[in-house]
């Protein structure tokens, strides 16, 4: 959020080139400790609060909107996209805001959620893995049999044939084990 303001370098460079004395390691620290509050100090003095400036910005566009319905002058349009506009650069400032604030549960829950992020990723491998190609309502594989399945890692596992294994399953008498 603060990151893509455009006066945020210019806010960070100012403050940290403020003068400081004493060992490196302190002047480091100090720096840093100033930066944060004053960086705290100015996201509230710039964005303030978020969701009632998006509810502000909504209420306008509804306000222009009804204003534009009633009388089709131009200004009014011109003064519609406007509100449309910063209506817009609310939503995506709340949206970092609560992305934001979604990152930060996220580290504070800490390695609780690793097995859920895993299982996110096997579902999404899954979801996007290539079973199979078509063409002309045809598949791919059997125009190249081998090739295409030997690209994709395919393995030919076959099918049981019935008459190895009759009905389908298998059954083993103990001196086969």
């Amino acid at each position: 959020m603060l990151f893509k303001h455009p006066d945020f370098l210019r806010v960070v460079e100012d403050n940290w080139w403020l003068p400081i004395h004493g060992d490196p390691l302190f002047v480091l620290g100090m720096k840093l400790k100033r930066l944060k509050e004053y960086l705290k100090s100015w996201n509230k003095n710039v964005f303030g609060n978020v969701i009632s400036m998006e509810e502000q910005a909504d209420e306008e566009v509804q306000q222009c909107e009804a204003a534009y319905e009633s009388s089709s002058d131009p200004v009014l349009r011109e003064a519609l996209h406007q509100r449309k506009a910063k209506h817009l650069r609310c939503l995506a400032i709340q949206e970092d805001f609560f992305s934001q604030q979604s990152s930060i549960k996220w580290l504070q829950e800490g390695d609780k959620k690793t097995g859920f992020y895993h299982n996110c990723l096997r579902k999404k491998r899954k979801k996007s893995a290539i079973l199979g190609i078509m063409d002309e309502g045809r598949e791919a594989s059997r125009y190249f049999p081998g090739s295409l399945r030997a690209c994709l890692g395919w393995r030919n596992r076959g099918a049981a044939s019935s008459a190895i294994v009759p009905g389908g399953t298998a059954s083993f008498t103990d001196s086969e084990n």
